[in-house]
């Protein structure tokens, strides 16, 4: 099986442009980057819509990894229209509005290349939360996809004192729903192969780290459902794969909370996965929402 890895983490040092001005880059004239290495093939947008002969039919609003293709299975692993590592919401547990919770969708990013394998996202400060950020995706020499986030709130606009995002993925044509990690439920300790979905949309939702004991201050009606709702799972190690069509998808992940999944389908409608997840219209066809919520210290 070719294993086709996303890794995805919060930056400790200095990574991006926004923590380091004195990275050179280029600001590329199109709205997409393609990256190539090895047998892999990724394309990274920023939030305009695209129609190009490599990412044909891409859809507003959805930055990130547009596409991810490997020499072996020459097709996208993701929704074409959709992608993966899609920055979707900003949240502090209270309640927003829609077009509040979906800035990062909305405000113009901008594209920074760095060199032939580094591309970065930049968004300005959001009208609402006032969050700056940059997300850095490189392609590293083992073929694997590199994520790095890195955000500054430029106004105390959080009010429980925390800072929470998650990135949605839209697998294409799962065979399963299902994602699979190490780990363990209530009843024993002893890591083993879980094999999890939700369900149904927003239920057991979000599986924590083994030794994450935090109370997240929340309201009770919060509108994301998958951010709180959480499982009876918890990971051991911090990665979880799934399978598409021949090649695996691996998730290495290290945030304070963990993954999600969910697989049903409702007449022509999935709600995917997640650790959060979104709505998506099928059109017949079946897709796989996968979500990673991150919460850090409003400082």
């Amino acid at each position: 099986m070719t294993l086709l890895a996303v890794g995805c983490r919060l930056a400790e040092t200095p990574r991006t442009t926004l923590s380091d001005p004195t990275i050179v880059y280029t600001s590329p004239r199109e709205h997409y980057v393609v990256l190539r290495g090895g047998e892999i093939e990724a394309v990274v947008v920023d939030n305009a819509a695209v129609d190009v002969a490599v990412l044909p039919g891409h859809a507003a609003g959805y930055a990130g990894l547009a596409s991810l293709k490997h020499a072996k299975h020459d097709k996208n692993v993701f929704v074409p229209a959709y992608g993966g590592l899609n920055y979707e919401h900003i949240f502090d547990g209270t309640t927003q509005p829609r077009n509040v919770l979906f800035e990062p969708r909305r405000v113009p990013m901008h594209l920074r290349v760095i060199d032939e394998h580094t591309v970065e996202l930049h968004q300005p400060p959001t009208p609402h939360w006032r969050l700056e950020s940059c997300i850095r995706y490189s392609l590293l020499a083992d073929e694997t996809i590199e994520m790095v986030f890195q955000c500054v709130p430029r106004e105390k606009r959080f009010a429980n004192g925390y800072i929470g995002v998650f990135f949605a993925s839209y697998i294409d044509h799962p065979e399963s729903g299902a994602i699979h990690f190490m780990g363990h439920d209530a009843a024993g300790r002893r890591p083993r192969l879980i094999e999890a979905t939700s369900p149904r949309h927003g239920l057991q939702a979000t599986h924590l780290a083994a030794g994450d004991r935090r109370e997240v201050k929340h309201v009770t009606d919060f509108p994301l459902s998958l951010v709180f709702n959480l499982s009876d799972y918890r990971f051991d190690e911090p990665w979880y794969y799934g399978v598409s069509h021949g090649p695996g998808l691996g998730v290495p992940r290290s945030g304070p909370r963990a993954v999600q999944p969910v697989a049903h389908r409702r007449r022509r409608r999935l709600p995917g996965l997640g650790l959060p997840v979104v709505r998506r219209e099928l059109r017949g066809r079946q897709d796989l929402h996968l979500r990673h919520a991150c919460v850090v210290p409003a400082v």
